[in-house]
Formats: structure tokens, sequence, C-alpha cells
């Protein structure tokens, strides 16, 4: 059974006043490819062949069509990500089994098979090429800002999505700006083959701080909104770079510098961040209905102090990650020592 999987990402325009090389989306999807074709999904008997490509589709002029998810939703007006996976599929090796109380019974009808088979290969593609994206943004951050992604099955549109991953083009302004933390350019094939050596590629069971992170990243931008997407950063660094419950300011403030490298200027905006974090989980700072969130630029000094806070903590934990990359580490351990 042959089983075509195409995946579009809108491409949200970059703009003439963003401070960013932007030649590094390029780079990226160059790598991107690279990844693509040394086969990134996991194995399985039933998989008898399994090609993947990337391409670059060009915005299509706008015209009205009684199906508007003819390719993408944004088809009109912005360029796309194409990811196309091409599966050769044995159905007779394909495990699918029915439970009804203790007994269990194997679907062996081709038919069946045929219409349960190729929306679950999608979902776990979908799944590993959501997670590429992530790493992507670790080892260039910036260098791709997406919509969430629509997948085709067979030429017929699949209703899962998948969520649109964190865009870090405005943390990577602020970092001109402050100087801090050291962000870098590093190439997506090292950093991802690294981590898939190392087993912490989005474990449903993390076991240490470098799995929790990808973990809670995998939330941002993903979810609802951005104060829930600052909640998911700030559970991150204190992941990072605390123990127990108290003095969490101080904790991150102290270590993040210990391990990244002491700041100098901007000296306050650490424990700023955590205090926007307690802020809004305390009740301190009004927060609006959520289908009203766009009436948030009402309260200008708050959403301020939340952009603020929602860039520099994902600074922080793109800067932590790249250097537990450097130094082989899943895990920073900190070592506190009394001088009288």
């Amino acid at each position: 059974m042959r089983c075509v999987i195409e995946i579009y990402f809108s491409i949200l325009p970059d703009m003439l006043f963003e401070n960013y090389p932007f030649e590094q989306r390029k780079l990226v999807l160059g790598e991107i490819r690279r990844l693509l074709r040394q086969n990134i999904f996991d194995k399985k008997d039933h998989i008898t062949e399994i090609n993947a490509g990337l391409a670059v589709i060009k915005k299509a002029p706008f015209q009205k069509t009684q199906n508007i998810f003819k390719h993408y939703l944004w088809h009109h007006v912005e360029d796309a990500l194409k990811f196309t996976i091409n599966l050769n599929i044995d159905l007779s090796l394909f495990p699918v089994t029915i439970h009804k109380g203790a007994e269990v019974t194997r679907v062996t009808d081709e038919k069946e098979l045929m219409e349960i088979l190729p929306y679950s290969l999608a979902n776990e593609i979908g799944n590993r090429i959501f997670e590429l994206l992530i790493i992507s943004q670790i080892a260039r951050p910036g260098s791709l800002k997406l919509r969430e992604g629509i997948i085709w099955i067979n030429g017929n549109r699949h209703l899962e999505t998948i969520p649109s991953i964190m865009n870090c083009r405005e943390a990577m302004e602020l970092r001109i700006k402050t100087g801090y933390p050291h962000v870098v350019f590093l190439k997506l094939t090292d950093l991802y083959r690294w981590a898939t050596e190392k087993g912490i590629l989005f474990s449903e069971i993390p076991e240490n701080s470098y799995q929790y992170v990808l973990n809670y990243l995998s939330y941002v931008q993903g979810d609802s909104g951005q104060i829930h997407s600052v909640l998911y950063k700030m559970m991150a660094l204190e992941k990072l770079y605390t123990q127990g419950v108290n003095q969490i300011a101080t904790q991150l403030n102290e270590k993040i510098q210990v391990f990244l490298g002491e700041m100098n200027s901007y000296k306050s905006q650490i424990k700023k961040m955590y205090d926007i974090r307690s802020r809004y989980y305390h009740g301190s700072i009004p927060l609006p209905p959520m289908h009203k969130a766009d009436h948030f630029e009402e309260l200008p000094a708050f959403q301020q102090e939340l952009d603020e806070a929602s860039n520099l903590s994902l600074l922080l934990i793109i800067a932590t990650l790249q250097k537990m990359y450097k130094e082989n580490l899943v895990d920073i351990k900190f070592l506190t020592t009394y001088k009288p």
C-alpha cells in the first residue's frame, strides 16, 4: 500500500524592521532536508520504504474557492513549508488490535486497515516533524516563524493539526539590545544527532532536566496565549536552575549568572522576570478573559513587562540548552560552599 502524507506550515513574513540575519532560514531548511534524507522517523516493521522531502511553496494568487483548505490556510498571502512523506506499507505487518474487556482481537481486514493506518501514520509523522522544528529553534533561534501545520493524507485533509512552534524572533532582537545571554547559531544536524544519541528527544517520562525543558517548550507558542507561554518558560528555568521551593528568584538570579556568565547591564531583569510570573500567578495583575485577550493592549505597562519577561525567559532557556549541548550535559549540578 502506498501512502502520501503532506504537511503545510504557513511562513510568517519577515519584516524590514526586524534586526535579524535572515540567511538563517536558508541554512536551517538545508539542514532539515539533510535530516529528512537520513530518515528521522522511527523504524516500523510495516513500513517497507519511506522517503521524505521539504520544499518552500510560494504564495498562490488569491482565488475564491469553495475549499479554502486547498493547500494551507494562508496560501494566497504567505509562503509555506511543505513536507512530503512517501511511504510503502505492508498491511499484513501492521499491528492493530481491538480490546473488549479481556478479549483482544487483531484487525486483519484489509479495507479496515487501509482506513486506520494512514491516519495513525500521519499523527506519528506529524509529531516527529513538530519535534524537529522545535529543535531547529534551539539550534538557529528565530530562523523560522510558522503558523500551525495542516496535514493531508492521500489528497484528503486530516482533521488533526500540528501546533505552531515558538517564535524566537523578538527574543533575538532583545538579545541585541541587552547583550545577554550569549546565544549562537548551531548546526541543527549536529544538535539533533547529539540529542538522538542521548535519547532525550521529548520523552513521555522525562528523566533529566533537558528532557523536561524540551517538553515544556512543546507548549510554548502552541498553547493558547502569551501568559501560559511565560508560565511554561518559567517552569523550564526553575527545572534547570532551582532546588526546593524557597528563594526561587534569588536562585535563578545567582545560578543563571554562574552558568551563563555575569550580566554587565540590566542586572535586575532576571528577578523582575520572575516577579512578573509571580504577580500573574497570584492574581495581582489583571487578566482579561481569553476571548478578549486582544484588549490586553489597553494595559500597555503590563503588556510591556510581559513581553520582556517572555522574551528574556526564552533567551535564557535557549542559551542554557545550547551550552549544555556544548558541554555534553543533560543536567546542571551546582555545588554550594560556605566561607566563614
